[in-house]
């Protein structure tokens, strides 16, 4: 609705010019304009709602598990919700599948 009273502000009030002798208030005109508005808006609403769904707004602190991770290492971390989960088979399984380290480390986020 705005881009359209934007539309007619411009064209009918505030400076009206005849062009191809279409009158002031050509609707038809304004679709496209209205269209692309539309889009450029639900692109924007989506990446800001991503970025606070995603709690990465500007000025937030990273948490780095390690300062290691680069290009060729990586970190795997998993979060014990579950007190029944064994650490030493995770241990195990990790360093059966080819794992240099296993750090175990309680992070408080």
């Amino acid at each position: 609705m705005f881009a359209i009273g934007f539309q007619y502000w411009v064209s009918a009030i505030d400076w009206p010019i005849i062009v191809g002798g279409k009158p002031f208030n050509s609707f038809p005109a304004f679709v496209p304009v209205t269209f692309e508005i539309t889009v450029l808006l639900g692109a924007f609403i989506t990446v800001f709602a991503f970025f606070l769904r995603s709690k990465l707004f500007p000025g937030k602190e990273a948490c780095v598990l390690d300062l290691r991770a680069s290009s060729d290492r990586f970190v795997v971390a998993i979060e014990k919700k579950d007190w029944s989960v064994d650490v030493e088979s995770l241990h195990a399984f990790f360093h059966r599948h080819g794992a240099s380290e296993v750090v175990v480390k309680e992070v408080r986020a």
